[in-house]
């Protein structure tokens, strides 16, 4: 895109302002050389000007998409575009807008974009009602850094209230609930009083876990409760558990091989 930009000298007010009040073929078409010349090509001279450090832009089209408008009016009372490497500029009749960050994300882009943020979005921002992924958020950008594909093994005190954040951004990784007795049930109503954690035994779940392909175990707890039993197990198990991550809320456990 070619640069060297020297400012708007031309009337390009008097050109928005007039079309403004007559919005139309006709007034567009006698001023098709007022535009080219004194709004676009400014325009584009910035961009190339700006393409060595935000990268190549995409400038707007005069012609307004009206098909499923109901404003039929047929241009755009401004010119504007968007850098590739994040940056927006716009020309209408009352001057320049300038704005960092990106319009429109590419799909690839957005899906890194989310992947990295994740962690933070969890911990800080509110959905439609408050809850409490921020005490664990921490655990979840562990495993999205570190876990790669490997299932992992959720399990909250005082009860189990979220799994899908330990899948990962993309769902790469396998997040479930291990039993921690023999009769290694998959369907909980089979337990009495639907509970599965009874009869517990820390061979058992050992075992389950082999079963299962397990590498992580992700114990979280609300503060005013303990770890799950599976985290006194791990810690006295050191030739088969590694603890990889710890903060208040949360601990990892890498299931190591068997020796």
């Amino acid at each position: 895109m070619a640069g060297t930009f020297t400012g708007w000298r031309g009337d390009f007010q008097g050109f928005f302002l007039g079309l403004q009040a007559n919005n139309s073929k006709s007034y567009f078409q006698s001023h098709r050389r007022e535009y080219e010349e004194e709004v676009k090509q400014p325009m584009v001279a910035l961009l190339g000007d700006l393409e060595p450090e935000f990268g190549p832009a995409r400038l707007s089209r005069p012609n307004r998409d009206i098909r499923f408008s109901a404003d039929k009016s047929p241009y755009k009372t401004n010119i504007y575009a968007d850098a590739r490497g994040g940056g927006y500029v716009a020309l209408d009749a009352s001057g320049l807008v300038a704005a960092g960050g990106r319009y429109v994300i590419d799909a690839p882009q957005l899906a890194r974009f989310r992947a990295r943020d994740r962690q933070r979005a969890l911990t800080s921002e509110w959905t439609a009602h408050s809850t409490s992924a921020h005490l664990f958020a921490g655990a979840w950008g562990w495993l999205d850094a570190h876990g790669g594909d490997g299932t992992v093994d959720v399990v909250g005190s005082p009860a189990t209230y979220f799994v899908y954040p330990a899948m990962g951004p993309f769902l790469e990784r396998q997040a479930i609930y291990v039993n921690i007795n023999r009769a290694n049930y998959r369907n909980a109503a089979r337990y009495p009083g639907c509970n599965p954690r009874v009869d517990p035994s820390a061979q058992a779940w050992l075992d389950n876990l082999a079963a299962a392909h397990v590498r992580w175990v992700l114990l979280c707890r609300y503060l005013e409760y303990d770890y799950p039993l599976e985290g006194r197990w791990a810690a006295a198990n050191p030739g088969r558990f590694a603890m990889r991550y710890e903060d208040p809320a949360s601990v990892i456990f890498e299931v190591l091989p068997s020796r």
